[in-house]
C-alpha cells in the first residue's frame, strides 16, 4: 500500500482495518493453540486407491492440515514481527486496543484524551505502514 493511500484513510477506516487484521490474528492464534491432529497408528490406516495409485486415505487430510497450520503460523509471525518493530509506547497501545481488548478507557490513567488519540493515531499509522507496504 502506498503512503498516499494510508494518508487518505480516515481514522475510522484505519481502526476498522486494524480490527479486521487482529480478528484474523486472533483466529490464527486460536487455531495454532488448538493444533492437534490425532495420531493414527499405521496399522489402522486405510489404504485407498486414488488417481496416482494407492496411498493412505489420511495423507491428503494431513497435508491440508499442515498447510493450514503453516499459513496460520506465517500470519501470526508476520503480525508479531511488525509489532516488535513498533516503539514500546505504540506497541502498548496496539496490544491493549486490538489484542487484549482492554476496557475502552484503559488509557485514562496514563494520558489525556488528546495525547492518547495522538499516540494512537501514530501507532496505527506506523503499524499499517509496516503491514501494508
Amino acid at each position: 500500500m502506498e503512503k498516499n493511500t494510508l494518508e487518505n484513510m480516515t481514522f475510522k477506516d484505519k481502526e476498522q482495518t486494524l480490527q479486521a487484521i487482529f480478528n484474523e490474528y486472533q483466529l490464527a492464534k486460536f487455531h495454532l493453540d488448538r493444533d492437534y491432529y490425532p495420531y493414527v497408528p499405521s496399522h489402522r490406516m486405510v489404504i485407498k486407491e486414488n488417481q496416482s495409485g494407492y496411498g493412505f486415505a489420511s495423507d491428503q487430510k494431513m497435508l491440508n492440515h499442515l498447510a493450514r497450520q503453516n499459513s496460520y503460523r506465517e500470519y501470526v509471525n508476520f503480525i508479531d514481527n511488525a509489532l516488535l518493530r513498533l516503539i514500546p509506547l505504540q506497541r502498548t497501545i496496539i496490544v491493549n486496543e486490538y489484542i487484549h481488548n482492554k476496557d475502552q478507557h484503559w488509557w485514562e490513567m496514563y494520558y489525556s484524551k488528546a495525547t492518547y488519540y495522538r499516540y494512537k493515531k501514530e501507532a496505527m499509522d506506523h503499524l499499517l505502514l509496516l503491514l501494508l507496504s
